[in-house]
């Protein structure tokens, strides 16, 4: 379930970021979690943009309505359609919030509530690791010895 979002809210914002990551031989936005990111972060450093989202999305709601009078939501355009009505707004605070959280749910951490089963990661050929294991170079000479480093130094030059 969704904390911070609507139902509705979570469809319309699904339909949105499948259209920033769109769905085809690897998984879009929504299948990745990013809609759950949204809600989380809503609920936590983005909870001070929440009013302004949701003004925006009843803002760009109006419109849709306007445009497409037998459609009630975004949602329910095709996408191409999906697409125009983005494209309409897409120099807008609102469209510039959903594409950084998008790109942010795609991306993070899976503890965030995006990124499930590391599907953003995947796409990058990112390889999380706990830690990782430092390249040997000149900062440990200390334990190699001098002459191991300077050899090294030597070979490369």
């Amino acid at each position: 379930g969704f904390k911070n979002l609507s139902g509705e809210e979570a469809v319309e914002l699904a339909a949105w970021v499948n259209q920033i990551i769109p769905p085809d031989e690897t998984p879009g936005g929504s299948e990745t979690g990013v809609v759950y990111f949204i809600d989380a972060a809503l609920g936590s450093f983005m909870s001070n943009e929440a009013p302004a989202l949701r003004q925006g999305l009843a803002e760009f709601q109006q419109k849709i309505k306007s445009s497409h009078p037998q459609t009630r939501r975004f949602s329910e355009l095709s996408f191409e359609q999906q697409t125009a009505m983005l494209k309409s707004v897409e120099d807008t605070p609102l469209f510039g919030m959903l594409y950084f959280m998008t790109l942010c749910g795609m991306f993070c951490l899976p503890s965030y509530g995006g990124n499930l089963k590391n599907a953003g990661w995947e796409l990058l050929g990112f390889d999380h690791r706990h830690a990782w294991q430092p390249p040997f170079g000149h900062y440990d000479a200390a334990v190699h010895g001098e002459a191991a480093v300077a050899a090294d130094v030597h070979e490369h030059v």
